[in-house]
């Protein structure tokens, strides 16, 4: 019993109360929910720290988000504007190389116009005779009726003649040509026997590519005269019309070919001199020439027209080599001479 209440009294004396439990057991009793604490308790600043963490990546997801979504806008913007730089250039270089190309044409035309302008297409010829005349328009009118495609007209557009000298000449030389050719016939007149020149059509046509003539049988005076009117009026020539060959002419033989350029070059004109041929002209079709060709056999050979040489003009070119009716620059009666 006294050991007891020894025991009893000594866990009184140190509490205070008969009632509490000895030392030890609420030393480790505290010990246990000391450590319990320690255990289960967050540290103070630990939600602040993790919340902080965690708006930082937020912020810097929405930053990187924000700035990808204005990277991306702004990459459009740039290509857009990119692409509207790009078509309003090509716009401008479209536009630019437009008028330079009008500009250019616009120049080419206004050269082409200003050359033609002080140029001019001149068949000095020889005219027929009515009679003959009117064979050639009868001869003509035949060929058209067989060969819807012949193109020369001697009813209303063209006039039937002997050409002496075709070419281009420079047209400030006009009242030249007209004073030069009149000189010439009045210095050939005599030499050349022109009062007693006949012009005479033959039994036959020649048909050549896309143009049926009607030959003319070629003379000392027709000869001459040809030759003196080249001589006379050559220099007056557009330098144009020495370079340019006519397409028929490169069809030819080389050598007949060779001899028709050497005279384009001299004088303008594959017929002269050599290669002077008297002829009327009475159709011409490049579309259809077989037809032409066959129109022409079926008319069959031609009465020959014959008259004294009377007449010579100068007269304004039309298509195909042809005389334009009625728009004659000068007429010279060699009967006035």
């Amino acid at each position: 019993m006294s050991s007891s209440n020894n025991n009893y009294g000594l866990y009184g004396d140190s509490y205070g109360s008969t009632n509490q439990q000895p030392q030890h057991q609420n030393t480790e009793t505290t010990h246990s929910y000391l450590s319990s604490q320690r255990k289960f308790a967050k540290p103070l600043d630990a939600g602040k720290t993790e919340l902080r963490i965690d708006e930082s990546s937020f912020r810097r997801e929405d930053h990187d988000l924000e700035s990808h979504y204005r990277g991306d806008i702004g990459k459009r913007k740039s290509a857009v504007k990119t692409t509207l730089v790009n078509l309003v250039k090509a716009v401008v270089i479209m536009v630019l190389f437009a008028f330079f190309v009008g500009v250019v044409i616009l120049i080419v035309q206004l050269v082409e116009l200003f050359h033609a302008s002080q140029i001019a297409d001149y068949n000095i010829h020889i005219k027929l005779s009515a009679e003959c005349e009117a064979a050639a328009m009868d001869i003509n009118n035949r060929v058209t009726g067989m060969d819807p495609n012949q193109q020369i007209n001697f009813n209303i557009t063209h006039q039937p003649h002997v050409t002496l000298y075709l070419t281009r000449f420079i047209s400030e030389f006009r009242d030249t040509i007209v004073n030069d050719l009149n000189n010439t016939l009045i210095s050939q007149f005599n030499a050349l026997n022109l009062g007693n020149c006949s012009v005479s059509t033959t039994t036959y046509f020649n048909v050549s590519g896309s143009y049926a003539m009607w030959d003319v049988q070629n003379s000392p005076c027709l000869q001459g005269l040809s030759n003196a009117i080249v001589n006379a009026t050559a220099r007056y020539v557009d330098p144009r019309s020495k370079s340019t060959i006519p397409s028929w002419v490169n069809n030819l033989p080389p050598q007949l070919r060779q001899v028709k350029i050497l005279m384009i070059q001299q004088y303008g004109s594959p017929n002269v001199f050599s290669q002077f041929q008297p002829h009327v002209t009475i159709a011409h079709d490049d579309v259809t020439p077989t037809q032409l060709d066959s129109a022409v056999r079926a008319i069959g050979n031609p009465v020959p027209c014959t008259y004294k040489l009377r007449y010579v003009s100068i007269g304004l070119t039309g298509d195909y080599g042809t005389v334009l009716r009625g728009k004659d620059v000068a007429i010279f009666d060699l009967e006035q001479l």
